[in-house]
């Protein structure tokens, strides 16, 4: 059973799942980013997965408030590391890494250059969510003014 979290009061009741026991592993972290006096729009990427012989990719989450960053990176590591297939460009995630009829899909980060201590050659894995009509960033229908822009980077 997970517990969803409202992350909008915008009409856009996207929610998110809280890991009730998160699998983080030990010698990894999640690192947030966030510049208060820029345009830059704040994000979270794990570090050490890449170290992880069964993994060997990063996760990261661009655009989202701080709390659904760090449970979305924690819960798409999990599910990751169970028994889905290796990660892919458009991989669809399980419906339990959101709630409420929203996806959210990987896709691969060209430009890793921000992510600090992430080894050049490791693959770096975006969570991008969608709209809650189904558009992901990216596609000209994606709803415009959603209040988390989410850059791809």
């Amino acid at each position: 059973m997970s517990v969803s979290y409202d992350l909008f009061n915008d009409n856009t009741n996207r929610c998110f799942p809280q890991p009730v026991f998160p699998s983080f592993p030990m010698d990894s972290e999640i690192i947030w980013v966030e510049a208060p006096h820029s345009d830059e729009p704040p994000f979270g990427y794990s570090l050490g997965l890449a170290d992880q012989r069964r993994r060997g990719y990063e996760v990261a989450v661009f655009g989202l408030p701080a709390w659904p960053t760090l449970n979305l990176i924690g819960h798409v590591a999990d599910l990751l590391s169970q028994d889905s297939p290796k990660p892919f460009e458009g991989l669809e995630l399980d419906s339990s890494a959101l709630e409420t009829g929203y996806a959210a899909r990987l896709r691969r980060v060209q430009d890793t250059s921000r992510l600090a201590g992430v080894a050049p050659d490791a693959p770096v894995w975006q969570v991008v969510v969608s709209d809650k009509w189904g558009h992901f960033p990216g596609n000209p229908r994606h709803r415009a003014g959603d209040p988390c822009v989410q850059p791809l980077p």
